[in-house]
């Protein structure tokens, strides 16, 4: 009977450590300019990664819009 607790602890446990995982791997893609560095504003690469930003912002804001107008039905 230990052994079948400990198992099911143990799935909790890693359910858990990859939710908090998956949600830092969230946080890490909000900031554009996470190092402190300089960063060319103007550039290609920056410009592509401020537009990717902000079209996944808004796919967010959607997806976000969608799930609570289905909650409340």
């Amino acid at each position: 009977s230990t052994v079948v607790l400990q198992g099911m602890f143990c799935n909790r446990l890693s359910s858990q450590l990859a939710l908090q995982e998956e949600k830092k791997q969230g946080k890490k893609q909000e900031q554009l300019v996470g190092n402190g560095l300089p960063r060319l504003l103007t550039g290609d690469a920056f410009y592509t990664s401020v537009v990717k930003h902000q079209k996944a912002a808004e796919e967010e804001a959607v997806a976000l819009e969608t799930h609570w107008q289905e909650r409340d039905k």
